[in-house]
C-alpha cells in the first residue's frame, strides 16, 4: 500500500464532511448478491473515505463498485457507482494501524450532487448549533 500522492491531495475540489465528527454514516456495497456495510470517515460531492479493513471487499485503486447505497438521514438514499482511488496504511492516535481508502463517485448526476450538498449543509448546521454555548 502506498502513501497518498500529492496529486490526489490537489484533486480535492469539494468540501469534505468528516462524518465521524458529526454523525456516523454508512454505505452499503453490493458484493456477490449480498451487501457489505462500511462506516464512512468522510463524504463529499467528489467521493467518500473509508477507514479500516473490509472483509469481502477488494480495496485496490481502479476497482469499481456499482450501486453503492448511502442512507442520508432526513434526506433520503443516494445510490451511486464508485471507483477506489487511494489505499494506504495509517496509524491512528491510539497507535492502532489500519487502512484508509478513498473512493471517487463515477458520473454522479446533479440530483445526487445536490442531495450530498444538502446533507453536508444540514450536518454542519447541526454541528455548529451543538458547539454554541
Amino acid at each position: 500500500m502506498s502513501q497518498p500522492t500529492q496529486s490526489s491531495e490537489q484533486r480535492r475540489a469539494y468540501y469534505r464532511l468528516m462524518t465521524l465528527e458529526v454523525a456516523p454514516l454508512s454505505c452499503f456495497v453490493p458484493v456477490q448478491g449480498d451487501e457489505v456495510e462500511i462506516d464512512l470517515v468522510d463524504l463529499s460531492v467528489g467521493g467518500l473515505g473509508i477507514l479500516g479493513y473490509m472483509p469481502g471487499l477488494l480495496l485496490r485503486p481502479g476497482v469499481k463498485y456499482r450501486g453503492v447505497r448511502i442512507e442520508l438521514p432526513k434526506l433520503g438514499t443516494l445510490v451511486a457507482d464508485i471507483e477506489i482511488r487511494d489505499v494506504y496504511d495509517i496509524t491512528l492516535r491510539n497507535g492502532i494501524r489500519t487502512t484508509r481508502t478513498g473512493a471517487q463517485f463515477i458520473h454522479l448526476g446533479a440530483p445526487a450532487q445536490n442531495l450530498i450538498q444538502r446533507y453536508i449543509l444540514e450536518a454542519e448546521r447541526e454541528r455548529l448549533a451543538k458547539s454554541k454555548p
